[in-house]
């Protein structure tokens, strides 16, 4: 059953119908307003570097969040834009960023299938906050990737004009995007581009896959920064050994918003793994 599935989604009569269906909803979306949008664009001023993290349904991964980029990452913005499909955990959300950190609830997202979802954020938060208030810098960030080490974007950026984990497509070879979860760009030098992150399953590409056809195939590879990614188990709060990623100077605890797998998602669990953090956890050889 799992091989016809495959096999119907990869037919290119049905990729047409789904990209095609893809683009009008994200027509619909891109259109849609949310109270306080002017109030949100006064929070920042151009030239700005600025971190937008998508949160979904998971109040204690933004607490960790703030409190991690708090420590670690001042010289950035941090703004958290809110796509949670449930209201309570929306509203905690709103509260936990009351006074600390810029916040914004997205339109109702149509999508249920989370990649989907997940690029209309995105999508939507490109178009109507990035283009609007113009960054120096902008990226977008997983809410369960945390910084543990001094992070600057300018400074990270230097001369490059995008930056983050690069993720090679398993269909086609030379086929590639930055993933969704880490992903920073110069805004100036993409100004006239058009990000669509939507994924593209024709090209074996995940959310964010349809940059690959607007912007990544054209780009000098010199201008990309690729971010250094390794795997490290570490005991969780459980005491049971899970796996985690290290992306330069963010841990990954992946799965944040699934409750039925991933690591505990807990400011203890948090504490816990940063403690056997090495001091030179974020040094390559």
């Amino acid at each position: 059953m799992r091989v016809f599935s495959k096999a119907l989604n990869h037919n290119p009569v049905t990729r047409y119908v789904k990209n095609y269906r893809n683009k009008i909803i994200n027509w619909y979306f891109m259109r849609k307003n949310v109270p306080n949008l002017e109030e949100f664009y006064n929070k920042f001023e151009k030239g700005d570097s600025v971190v937008f993290s998508i949160a979904f349904n998971t109040p204690v991964c933004v607490e960790i969040m703030i409190d991690a980029w708090t420590e670690f990452a001042q010289q950035t913005k941090l703004a958290i834009i809110d796509n949670s499909s449930d209201l309570d955990a929306s509203k905690k959300i709103a509260k936990i960023c009351f006074g600390r950190c810029p916040y914004l609830r997205l339109p109702h997202n149509p999508e249920w299938h989370p990649c989907r979802s997940h690029a209309l954020a995105m999508n939507w938060t490109y178009n109507r906050v990035v283009k609007t208030i113009k960054p120096k810098y902008f990226g977008f960030l997983d809410h369960d990737c945390f910084p543990f080490s001094n992070f600057n974007l300018s400074e990270k950026m230097g001369q490059y004009s995008l930056y983050g984990e690069k993720r090679v497509s398993e269909e086609f070879s030379g086929i590639w995007n930055l993933w969704a979860g880490f992903c920073f760009f110069e805004f100036e030098h993409f100004a006239l581009k058009s990000f669509d992150f939507t994924h593209r399953v024709e090209l074996g590409l995940d959310t964010g896959g349809s940059n690959w056809l607007g912007i990544y195939q054209y780009l000098d590879e010199l201008d990309l920064l690729p971010a250094k990614r390794r795997d490290r188990v570490f005991e969780n709060s459980t005491r049971e050994m899970s796996n985690f990623i290290i992306i330069d100077d963010f841990i990954h605890f992946g799965s944040g918003s699934r409750k039925d797998k991933g690591n505990p998602m807990s400011l203890t669990n948090f504490k816990h793994v940063m403690s056997q953090m090495s001091p030179n956890e974020s040094t390559y050889i």
